[in-house]
């Protein structure tokens, strides 16, 4: 399974993101005392969307099985979906995005616990 150097570094450039969004909400929840903040909020999002991102491009440069291809795909998109839904005021489109994360992020791990599964022999 190899990666492109684009897609490497593309995938780099947003895990950095990423990780600077997440030292700003440490930084900003521990200025505001662990209190709700706008810049909470913003710098959650942004971490999750970075992070989502970064994923999504690290599989798209890949050579991998079709199915796991589709599941690191929709599991990007999931978490950027996640950190976009918390730029959405609350209301239908809000709760839609949210079913459509929760119901990503539980058939993916129900997916990855039947591959287990699937792979190690059952002690009777």
């Amino acid at each position: 399974m190899t990666i492109t150097k684009t897609s490497w570094r593309s995938a780099a450039i947003l895990a950095g993101l990423s990780l600077v969004s997440l030292a700003v909400l440490v930084g900003a929840d521990g200025w505001h005392g662990l209190l709700p903040s706008r810049l909470h909020g913003q710098a959650a999002a942004l971490a999750l969307i970075f992070a989502g991102g970064s994923y999504l491009v690290l599989h798209l440069g890949r050579s991998q099985r079709r199915g796991e291809r589709g599941r690191a795909l929709l599991l990007g998109a999931a978490f950027m979906l996640w950190g976009g839904e918390q730029f959405v005021p609350a209301g239908r489109i809000q709760t839609l995005m949210d079913l459509v994360v929760v119901a990503v992020f539980v058939v993916d791990l129900c997916l990855a616990i039947a591959a287990k599964f699937s792979q190690t022999p059952g002690k009777d």
